[in-house]
């Protein structure tokens, strides 16, 4: 046993000018500096080459863009994000037309557009099943695409509907009453 841990054992406090402290430190700070250097040096690695073609595919990260793509490595890799794609000029964007909200291509697009939208359903309202459709007052229509079932007693007129836009831009409806939501895309 060293005469340091015989010290240390024996209530002994090292003092920083011992030299065998001192070079256990110094030892200590080198071996800590060359493992940071390692880890900075290590390359970042695309996720198209961290994922197996089929993992790719079935995360559906094959339907981004190449720069939606390229966009999504550089947020995991730290670095700054470029947006894709820009606001229509002027105007509602809500009730905008196939660039308006809800008609976004991916997770990156339109991040100064609403994150939640709060209109009526036109007409009667019995839940959903399926590939449900769901006009609004505001014109709009979105369509379910996403499997699950809400079953309402009795048809409910015209209820109150909230949309919220999630992280990834998937958009999840709520009917006012109702604890369920449901992931909708919008057609209209």
């Amino acid at each position: 046993m060293s005469a340091l841990r015989l010290r240390k054992y024996a209530g002994y406090t090292p003092d920083v000018t011992d030299p065998e402290v001192f070079m256990s430190r110094r030892l200590l700070a080198v071996a800590l500096s060359a493992l940071v250097g390692v880890a900075a040096a290590a390359e970042f690695q695309p996720i198209e080459e961290r994922m197996s073609a089929r993992d790719f595919r079935a995360s559906g990260l094959d339907k981004l863009s190449a720069e939606e793509l390229a966009n999504l490595n550089r947020w995991m890799n730290g670095e700054e994000v470029r947006l894709v794609g820009s606001a229509p000029a002027g105007g509602d964007t809500a009730s905008a037309g196939p660039e308006g909200v809800g008609f976004e291509k991916g997770m990156f697009d339109r991040p100064d557009g609403p994150e939640e939208i709060t209109t009526r359903f036109s007409g009667s309202f019995d839940g959903w099943s399926g590939r449900t459709r769901f006009p609004l007052e505001n014109g709009q229509e979105w369509r379910q695409i996403e499997g699950g079932k809400l079953v309402v007693g009795t048809p409910i007129s015209n209820p109150q509907v909230t949309l919220k836009r999630g992280f990834s831009g998937v958009w999840r409806l709520q009917v006012e009453g109702y604890n369920s939501t449901v992931k909708v895309e919008r057609v209209k």
